[in-house]
């Protein structure tokens, strides 16, 4: 753990003269916090006579030369106070300090002022002020947890939970997954961002041990590895349980696009169509009745394809087989067929008997494998990352059969405007839409980061009240050593469930807020937030990252989707509805 002050600066005073009011500009200088540095805790303290707090603290929204006039100042100014005393002259900047050296807000420094409404003109003298930041440096990642593995034909899934400390101020790890053979030789590796891996290629009845490290920017955990675990041949091939599954792709397709009407002509003819018609029967009324309720809002697909990777069969010891597998699918909407919608999944499709296999229900693998950890990070995951979903449960069943006003003293006016950048955040959420899930159901935190990292939206409150929707945060916590040490996360619930992160936006965005029906005057960077079925909360959120003929196209998380069409999801599931917000923060 590292502590060091940042900035000292003496005789400040706040006060009004002549009507003026007079205010001071502090800039840290932290360039000394060392690179990775996870910042835990930073106070301003300001040192006085008085004991009455009644001073602003204000962060800068641009650049301001301390050879600038005052009212340059002024308009440089956040109008939002978002800072928080915790006891007299002493400020809480954890939040602000965490963006300034984790890259996602510029440090413009922060203004001094007698606060609104304070008694008497007499001003406010301070001996000195001081800026001290802790922080853990940055070190290599703690090891992953909870590693498992499951056998399958030739080969194994390999999943963990990821290392509780990332070892630095961002949580992206690589972890590299090795087979291990009993004479100690690498049989097979993969390198992944995620938290799971296939690996392939492994002999039958041959056992293997699996190790899995991870790696940083700043070093390489140690190693964690598995009992040993051996491979068991299937009833049928690889191969033949692919080719059913593409053929069963493929029918859905032809349901979808309209080529085909009913499931049995979808199926008709082919040559592995009794391995999966039960299935595709059970799913042809949801999916004929969503491509009509497309068509009547003008959505036709053309073309649909579905690629399937990381196959792996896993046979159980009651006879049935799972087969879990990666499905890349583009869909192609006829009014934009240069850029089809994109999702990807990893799914478990389980198929009853041994040599003559029948399809009976398909589920999230990825869901289906989670693990809770012990710890605050389970609670929290537990708690507050998964109350929502990216589907509907009706469609689940269906799925598997069984302005603000200006702050100001005197003559002081301070523009309301908050730095957001809603190009940012659409380019960060396109280039991260694949990436690593942090939670099972991880919608809400993916948009969060999209507008923390790539837009730069500035975190609001300080880390004491989770469950405060006036608040929006996500800080680094070192833990005791009778907790194992290290680093983690806290945040606040806006963060991570998309109904408390609508309240917090209707609360303190100053952006005009669209239902679907009025998506044409969406933009870009904008976040959506649904509603299944009409009843209680906000149930899943997204990123607007595309705006084509008047129609919203959204990027998100759970089931990883680039660019599908607003309409899409809207007409997916009867009962739906959507809000647009546009993220205008009030807090500065």
């Amino acid at each position: 753990m590292g502590a060091g002050v940042f900035a000292t600066l003496g005789g400040l005073a706040l006060t009004i003269i002549s009507g003026k009011n007079w205010r001071s500009h502090l800039k840290a200088d932290l360039s000394k916090v060392p690179a990775g540095a996870r910042i835990t805790n930073a106070t301003l303290q300001l040192q006085s006579t008085a004991t009455t707090p009644d001073l602003a603290v204000h962060a800068l929204n641009a650049a301001w030369a301390t050879s600038g006039s005052g009212a340059e100042l002024d308009s440089a100014t956040a109008p939002g106070v978002n800072l928080e005393a915790t006891a007299p002259w002493k400020i809480d900047v954890t939040g602000l300090v965490t963006g300034w050296t984790d890259g996602a807000n510029a440090n413009h420094g922060l203004v001094l002022r007698r606060a609104e409404g304070a008694a008497g003109t007499a001003g406010i003298s301070f001996i000195s002020a001081a800026l001290t930041i802790e922080y853990g440096p940055a070190t290599a990642p703690s090891p992953p947890r909870d590693l498992r593995v499951q056998p399958g034909d030739q080969g194994a899934v390999v999943t963990w939970n990821p290392s509780r400390d990332s070892g630095y101020n961002d949580t992206e790890l690589t972890y590299e997954v090795s087979a291990i053979d009993s004479s100690g030789a690498v049989a097979a590796t993969r390198s992944t961002s995620g938290t799971d891996a296939v690996i392939t290629g492994l002999g039958n009845d041959t056992p293997y041990t699996f190790r899995v490290k991870a790696s940083s920017p700043y070093g390489t955990s140690t190693s964690v590895t598995s009992d040993a675990a051996t491979p068991v041949k299937a009833p049928l091939s690889t191969a033949t349980y692919t080719a059913a599954l593409d053929e069963y792709l493929k029918a859905v397709a032809a349901l979808t696009t309209g080529a085909h009407s009913t499931a049995e002509a979808a199926a008709q003819g082919k040559p592995h169509a009794s391995k999966y018609s039960w299935l595709l029967k059970a799913e042809e009324f949801w999916l004929l009745d969503t491509r009509r309720s497309l068509e009547a809002d003008g959505l036709v697909y053309t073309g649909m394809t579905s690629t399937l990777s990381d196959v792996l069969v896993l046979p159980a010891s009651d006879g049935s087989v799972a087969v879990r597998a990666t499905v890349n699918e583009q869909r192609t909407l006829a009014d934009s067929p240069e850029e089809p919608e994109t999702n990807e999944t990893a799914l478990l499709y389980t198929f009853s008997g041994q040599e003559t296999p029948v399809l009976r229900a398909k589920l999230n693998a990825q869901q289906y494998e989670q693990r809770l950890s012990k710890g605050d990070d389970a609670l929290g995951t537990l708690t507050y990352g998964s109350v929502e979903s990216d589907v509907s449960p009706t469609a689940l069943t269906r799925q598997v059969p069984d302005s603000p006003a200006a702050l100001g003293m005197a003559t002081a006016q301070f523009e309301a405007f908050g730095s957001i950048s809603r190009s940012g955040t659409s380019e960060w959420a396109k280039k991260h839409w694949n990436s690593r899930h942090e939670y099972s159901q991880d919608c809400t935190n993916f948009v969060s980061k999209a507008l923390y990292h790539g837009g730069g939206m500035r975190m609001k409150g300080v880390s004491k009240d989770r469950k405060s929707t006036n608040n929006w945060w996500r800080t680094k916590h070192s833990s005791p050593p009778h907790s194992g040490g290290g680093f983690y996360y806290l945040w606040s619930h806006t963060w991570t469930v998309a109904d408390k992160m609508e309240t917090f936006l209707s609360k303190h965005s100053a952006g005009i807020v669209n239902t679907e029906s009025k998506q044409k005057e969406a933009k870009v960077g904008d976040v959506v937030f649904f509603n299944w079925g009409g009843k209680g909360g906000w149930d899943h959120a997204g990123v607007v990252t595309k705006m084509k003929n008047g129609k919203a196209y959204v990027s998100a998380h759970n089931n990883n989707r680039l660019n599908q069409r607003l309409d899409t999801y809207i007409r997916s599931q009867r009962g739906t509805w959507a809000n647009i917000h546009r993220v205008i923060p009030e807090w500065y």
